[in-house]
């Protein structure tokens, strides 16, 4: 059945045979003896991985009583191979709502367009995975060391928990995600830089976290890039997050120095298309300029001045 539910044309129906999500599920919580629980567990995250990437299915499987618990589990555990699979089945299903394509900024934690869901708290249940006093386990193992496809799946987990306080604590608290979120923001796949970026966002409205994010090596550059050339959910994550970030002195002086990105902010301001990436750049560059010296600062005043906002 798990491999059979690798084909398209049948794994799309598997999920309305009747009882097997049920099954599935049982088999993934007990196994079978006390040395196949894994191997089972691996079979059941297959086959819950394979019909997630249906629309249809994935819904089906969210709301199959513990379905979400036991995925969670088998992430939590430590097993690659489960983890990674039940990684991926989550990705794919409905923890929260999706991003939004437009919208307001947002500065503060409570204005973040991701809230919890009864599914994000059946994800949280009492896993220790999110206690920051011990090594980080489980999710953020697999976007820290996962093979590149597996990251990019763990972030897209961690995106639909992010409005989650105790998931994005463990997130910030971790050393070395924040560069690998940065990193993620150039690839080329959609899914990597929509996630990377709404969770550069959702960072970005922790104060205490901002100078910490904008020091990463090439942060404020690769978020410019995307604010440029990304998806227009990307691109409205990227555009929020640095005008976020942009609040910190820190920040400020980073920017300053990073030419490349003025250049690409002063084009966005001037030329952008999409208003809410126009206004974001330009909210940017008003919060430096005072902070460029010389010819340089009223060069950029001039071009910030002379920007027709609708």
């Amino acid at each position: 059945l798990a491999c059979l539910s690798s084909d398209v044309e049948h794994g799309t129906g598997f999920g309305r045979v009747e009882g097997l999500l049920e099954w599935t599920i049982l088999m993934g919580e007990e196994g079978e003896g006390e040395d196949g629980v894994m191997a089972a567990r691996e079979v059941a995250g297959l086959l819950l991985s394979n019909m997630a990437a249906d629309k249809e299915n994935a819904q089906l499987i969210a709301d199959t009583h513990r379905a979400v618990s036991m995925l969670a589990n088998c992430v939590v555990e430590g097993n690659v191979v489960v983890g990674t699979l039940a990684c991926r089945a989550l990705c794919n299903m409905p923890l929260s709502e999706n991003l939004p394509e437009s919208g307001n900024v947002a500065h503060v934690r409570s204005q973040w367009f991701i809230t919890s869901t009864y599914l994000t708290q059946e994800f949280m249940g009492d896993h220790d995975f999110c206690d920051t006093r011990d090594a980080p386990k489980g999710l953020l193992d697999i976007l820290m060391l996962g093979r590149p496809q597996c990251q990019i799946e763990a972030a897209g987990v961690l995106c639909k928990l992010s409005g989650e306080p105790a998931a994005m604590q463990l997130l910030c608290e971790t050393p070395g995600t924040f560069q690998v979120l940065v990193d993620m923001l150039g690839l080329s796949s959609h899914m990597a830089s929509e996630s990377a970026s709404a969770l550069c966002y959702r960072i970005s409205l922790e104060r205490q976290y901002r100078p910490e994010l904008g020091g990463v090596a090439r942060c404020l550059e690769e978020l410019a890039n995307v604010m440029d050339t990304g998806t227009l959910i990307a691109q409205h994550m990227a555009a929020g997050c640095l005008l976020n970030l942009i609040d910190s002195p820190d920040n400020q002086a980073r920017l300053i120095e990073a030419h490349n990105v003025l250049n690409i902010l002063l084009r966005l301001g001037e030329e952008a298309v999409n208003q809410m990436v126009k206004r974001c750049a330009v909210g940017v560059l008003r919060q430096v300029v005072d902070g460029v010296g010389g010819f340089k600062a009223m060069r950029i005043k001039r071009r910030v001045e002379g920007l027709q906002l609708r």
